[in-house]
C-alpha cells in the first residue's frame, strides 16, 4: 500500500480517514485489498490479452465470429459469441471492417413494389359480378 501524507500536518493518513474520505467502509477496503480473482476473471483476462495481441497484429480486422474460432483453436479456453462480444465491448476493441446493417423497411418496399405485376394480373382475373368458373 502506498503511504499518503497529509500536506497540512505531514502525518500519515489512517485507513479510517481514507475510507471516510472515499465514503466506503473499512471492511470493504480490506475485502478489496485481499480480493483473489476468480477462475472466470483470470480466463477473461487471458482471452482479452489474446484478442488484443491478435487484433494489433492484424490491424483490427477480426469480428466476433472469427475471434471465436481463433480463441477455440489457439488457446485452452472456450469462448461463445456473447462472451467475446462482452469482452470486446468492455475493453473498447472494435473491428475496423464492419458490415452494413439491413434496412428492413426499404427491403419490404422493394418486395411489395416487385409484386405489383402479380397484383395487376389478379385484378384482371376478378370480375365485378363475381368469380367465374370454367365448368
Amino acid at each position: 500500500m502506498t503511504k499518503i501524507i497529509n500536506p497540512d500536518t505531514q502525518n500519515l493518513y489512517t485507513v479510517s480517514n481514507l475510507c471516510r474520505l472515499a465514503e466506503i467502509s473499512r471492511a470493504a477496503y480490506y475485502k478489496w485489498c485481499h480480493h483473489v480473482p476468480s477462475k472466470r476473471q483470470l480466463e477473461d483476462a487471458a482471452i482479452v490479452a489474446f484478442i488484443q495481441q491478435l487484433e494489433e497484429a492484424h490491424h483490427y480486422i477480426f469480428g466476433v465470429k472469427r475471434l471465436m474460432v481463433y480463441i477455440d483453436k489457439e488457446t485452452p479456453y472456450h469462448a461463445c459469441a456473447s462472451r467475446v462480444r462482452r469482452l470486446m465491448h468492455l475493453h473498447h476493441i472494435y473491428a475496423s471492417i464492419r458490415i452494413a446493417k439491413h434496412d428492413r423497411k426499404a427491403e419490404r418496399k422493394d418486395i411489395i413494389s416487385g409484386n405489383k405485376l402479380l397484383n395487376a394480373q389478379l385484378e384482371h382475373e376478378f370480375h365485378p359480378i363475381g368469380w367465374t368458373t370454367l365448368g
